[in-house]
């Protein structure tokens, strides 16, 4: 398991890199995915700008659904 503190996660970048639209991308907790509330935000932003999904199991945050959406843009 890789920690979300460490500056280089190349795991997390290839994952990243390999999603295409209409994909989803599932962490078990937000700190899985952001070393900061600033890098959660950009990279969930990037992931919708691309047209992908993100969950995270934890954290009841899913933005393929309307509600999950407001709920992220709310935090």
């Amino acid at each position: 398991m890789v920690s979300g503190a460490q500056e280089a996660r190349p795991g997390l970048g290839e994952a990243i890199a390999y999603l295409r639209e209409g994909d989803v991308l599932v962490v078990v907790k937000l700190d899985r995915l952001g070393r900061t509330l600033k890098h959660l935000i950009a990279t969930i932003e990037e992931l919708n700008d691309r047209g992908i999904g993100f969950k995270s199991l934890n954290d009841g945050i899913d933005t393929t659904t309307s509600t999950g959406n407001l709920i992220f843009h709310v935090i």
